[in-house]
C-alpha cells in the first residue's frame, strides 16, 4: 500500500545565509552546517501536466478520495552528501580571494540559489564528466526556467531522481565568460500533492537549503570522473551581484576547478 501523509501547515523559511563567514581551523568547508528542515516550496504546475506514471497514479488514486489539503508523496531518501578529503580541501583554500558571481533569477526577477561551483574549461568536458558519474537529463519533470544575466542555462542535469524526478539532485550550468561556467546546484526533496476544494491536483516539492552539501556532491563527482582536476581546485569567497534568498544555508565558498 502507498502511504500518503497529510501536511496541515506549510514550512516556514528560517535558514540564513552568509557569503563572507570566516572558515574555522581544521574545518572542511564542504561539510554542510547544521541543517534546518527543507523549506523552499516549489510548485510544479497546475495541473501537473509534466508528471506521469507513478506520481500521477498516486494523484488519480487519492486526489478524489481525500479532502482538500497537502499530502506527502512516498519517495525513497536521497543519498547522504559525500565528504571530500580534508587535506585536499585545506590545501585548496584561498580565504583572501573573492570573486563576483552573477545572480540566478526566475522569469519574474526573483533571486534563487547562488553559484557554488565555477568550472573553467570546455562545456563538453564538464558534461561528459558529470554524465560519467550518473548525471542525466530531466525528462519527466523539467526544471523551472532560470536565467543568469538574462540567459538560460547551457546545461541542466539531474541525479538520484526518485518519483520521476520530483525528488532529486540537480544542476543548472550558465556560461558567464568564455570557457567559464557557473554551476547552481540544489536538491529537491519531500514531494507532495495538493488537492484543492474542487478536486484539482497540484504537485510540488521542497528544496534542501544546504547548498554546500550539493556543492560537495558536484565537486566530488568531478574529482572522481577526472582526478587530474584536483590540482586546479580552489575555494574562494563568492559574492552575488544581488541579494540571495535567506532560505539557503552556505558558508559562502565557491569551488573553482577546471581542466589543467
Amino acid at each position: 500500500m502507498i502511504a500518503v501523509t497529510q501536511q496541515t501547515t506549510a514550512a516556514t523559511a528560517t535558514a540564513s545565509q552568509s557569503f563572507t563567514a570566516p572558515l574555522q581551523a581544521n574545518v572542511n568547508p564542504l561539510d554542510p552546517p547544521s541543517n534546518p528542515e527543507p523549506t523552499d516550496t516549489v510548485s510544479l504546475g497546475q495541473p501537473a501536466v509534466s508528471v506521469t506514471g507513478a506520481a500521477s497514479t498516486v494523484g488519480s488514486l487519492f486526489g478524489n478520495l481525500l479532502g482538500p489539503g497537502k499530502y506527502d508523496l512516498p519517495a525513497p531518501a536521497l543519498p547522504a552528501y559525500p565528504q571530500l578529503n580534508s587535506q585536499l580541501v585545506q590545501h585548496a583554500m584561498e580565504p583572501n580571494v573573492t570573486i563576483s558571481t552573477p545572480a540566478m533569477k526566475d522569469a519574474g526577477g526573483g533571486v534563487h540559489e547562488p553559484t557554488t561551483v565555477r568550472w573553467s574549461g570546455s562545456l563538453a568536458t564538464l558534461k561528459a564528466a558529470l554524465q560519467k558519474e550518473g548525471w542525466g537529463p530531466a525528462t519527466l519533470v523539467p526544471m523551472s526556467p532560470m536565467y543568469v544575466n538574462g540567459h538560460a542555462p547551457v546545461l541542466s542535469l539531474q541525479k538520484n531522481a526518485q518519483l520521476e524526478g520530483m525528488s532529486r539532485d540537480h544542476v543548472r550550468v550558465f556560461q558567464v565568460a568564455p570557457n567559464t561556467y557557473d554551476i547552481h546546484a540544489t536538491r529537491d526533496t519531500n514531494p507532495f500533492m495538493r488537492v484543492s476544494s474542487n478536486g484539482t491536483e497540484t504537485y510540488g516539492h521542497e528544496t534542501d537549503p544546504q547548498i554546500d552539501g550539493e556543492r560537495n556532491l558536484v565537486v566530488s563527482d568531478l574529482l572522481k570522473a577526472m582526478p587530474s582536476v584536483a590540482s586546479t581546485l580552489h575555494f574562494v569567497h563568492g559574492v552575488p551581484t544581488a541579494t540571495a534568498p535567506s532560505n539557503y544555508v552556505t558558508n559562502g565558498y565557491v569551488a573553482e576547478l577546471g581542466t589543467p
